[in-house]
């Protein structure tokens, strides 16, 4: 059996204890893939799932499918196809893992969707599912959709994330070693599946380490309103993030 890697954050929790959790990892290992993305991804995933707890209110059972789809996501590179998504399905499908036809089934549809087109009845293995497997897939696949685009460099620059709903859009915040390479295309290609299951625009809030996200700058900013301070101009715009804010002189601890 393959042994456990070492994970990318401290404050991601994944499942280790699961019986079949060995089974996975050493299906990963057969397919030479990329350790380090991979595990970032099940880290960034399970952390999406946590976060958006109270939203889609899914069991131990259906974060466990997630994790062994974020590990396995990648392992139709193998062959050097084009659409690895699409093998990484069928092998997924294929494999002797201690799943059910279902759980198996819906393991590789949400790892053939980290990228490529949305679920449709098209599709052989997401049209054998019902309704509520349909559900679940959607989701797990639009989690691993998004955590796949958040270490598209494959070199782990996400260390915190966090969500928040604000009015009728969520907000996904994250803090970076240094600033993704994340364009307005693909960050729309990114959310397009989880923003379908959530019902609600999903805007993606990237900070380096030590900056301020857009939460943490409103936070700061309604603090100081609240005291009576005028807010520094580093925050007179909700868009500026990058901006250190220094207590004001005189104000208490």
């Amino acid at each position: 059996m393959a042994m456990p890697v070492s994970l990318p954050m401290s404050n991601c929790h994944i499942d280790q204890e699961h019986p079949h959790w060995p089974y996975v990892l050493c299906l990963a290992s057969s397919f030479d893939y990329d350790a380090a993305h991979a595990h970032q991804v099940v880290c960034l995933s399970l952390m999406l799932f946590d976060e958006l707890q109270d939203l889609h209110g899914r069991d131990e059972t259906a974060r466990f499918l997630l994790q062994t789809a974020a590990l396995l996501h990648d392992i139709g590179r193998c062959d050097g196809s084009p659409n690895h998504h699409k093998a990484s399905q069928r092998y997924i499908v294929q494999a002797p893992l201690p799943f059910g036809a279902t759980h198996r089934r819906i393991i590789g549809c949400a790892a053939r969707y980290h990228r490529g087109p949305l679920p449709r009845e098209g599709h052989r293995h997401y049209r054998r599912l019902d309704e509520p497997d349909r559900a679940l897939t959607c989701l797990l696949g639009g989690i691993l959709r998004l955590a796949d685009g958040l270490d598209h460099s494959h070199r782990s620059l996400v260390t915190q994330l966090t969500c928040e709903v604000r009015g009728a859009r969520m907000q996904v915040c994250c803090a970076t070693r240094r600033p993704l390479p994340w364009s307005h295309a693909r960050a729309a290609d990114k959310v397009s599946l989880l923003e379908q299951v959530l019902g609600r625009p999903i805007l993606i809030d990237c900070a380096r380490e030590g900056d301020l996200t857009l939460r943490q700058a409103d936070q700061v900013r309604s603090w100081l309103v609240r005291h009576r301070r005028r807010p520094p101009a580093a925050l007179a715009d909700a868009r500026t993030v990058n901006d250190v804010v220094e207590e004001p002189a005189g104000s208490a601890a």
